[in-house]
C-alpha cells in the first residue's frame, strides 16, 4: 500500500500509529461520524505491526480482534506476524482508512496563530486541533517539543492542548477489543468531537 501523494492537510485529528490501538481509535472516530482522510488522518512510520513474530505467536486471533471485524480463522489459534499485518491492513481498508505509511513525525508544534497544533513529518506539515498518539516514543517527543505533560485519556474532557495519548502497552494477553481500550478510545473520540 502506498500513501496518497497529495492531500489538503488541515484536519480535525491526527492519529499517530496504525496498529491495534490506532485502528481502534480510528473506529471510535468513525462511530462519532468523522470521515477518514477528511476529518482525521491515520499515520504510521512503518507498514506492519511493531511487534516481533514471537510476540504475535503468543496472541490468539481473538486477542488481536479489532472492533466489528474479527480476523479470519479459529479465534483460539495463535496468529503469525504476517497474518496480523494482513489483518490490520485489511481492517483499515474495510473501514475506508488510507493510512499515511512511512510517515515519521519530526516535531509537534503549537500553531503560532492560535489555531491548534502542527505536526511536522518527513513529507509534510499537518495542521490539526487534536493529536492522538499511540506510539510511546512520540509521546516523549511531544512532551519535549511543546511541554505537554498531561496527555492521558482520563483527562480528555478537560484537555486544553488537544493532545491525547493511548497506551500501546496494554496487557499483552488482554483482548484488544476489550472494554478498557474501547472505553478509552470512545472517551477521546467524544473529547475530539466536542472541541471546536
Amino acid at each position: 500500500m502506498t500513501s496518497p501523494t497529495t492531500m489538503s492537510i488541515n484536519t480535525r485529528a491526527v492519529i499517530v500509529g496504525a496498529g491495534r490501538v490506532g485502528l481502534t481509535m480510528a473506529y471510535a472516530l468513525l462511530q462519532r461520524g468523522l470521515k477518514p482522510q477528511v476529518d482525521f488522518i491515520l499515520m504510521t512510520d512503518g507498514s506492519s505491526p511493531a511487534i516481533t513474530d514471537a510476540q504475535a505467536m503468543a496472541l490468539t486471533r481473538r486477542q488481536v480482534a479489532l472492533p466489528r471485524i474479527p480476523p479470519p480463522g479459529d479465534p483460539k489459534r495463535p496468529i503469525t506476524i504476517e497474518d496480523l499485518a494482513h489483518y490490520q491492513h485489511s481492517y483499515a481498508e474495510q473501514l475506508g482508512l488510507i493510512p499515511l505509511w512511512y510517515t515519521r513525525i519530526d516535531s509537534i508544534l503549537i500553531d503560532p496563530h492560535g489555531h491548534g497544533l502542527r505536526v511536522v513529518t518527513n513529507s509534510d506539515e499537518i495542521a490539526t486541533r487534536n493529536i492522538v498518539i499511540t506510539d510511546d516514543s512520540v509521546v516523549v517527543r511531544a512532551r519535549n517539543d511543546i511541554g505537554a505533560s498531561d496527555v492521558r485519556p482520563d483527562r480528555a474532557n478537560d484537555q486544553t492542548s488537544g493532545m491525547f495519548s493511548l497506551s500501546a502497552d496494554l496487557p499483552s494477553r488482554a483482548p484488544v477489543g476489550s472494554r478498557r481500550l474501547r472505553a478509552e478510545t470512545a472517551r477521546v473520540a467524544r473529547a475530539i468531537t466536542r472541541r471546536p
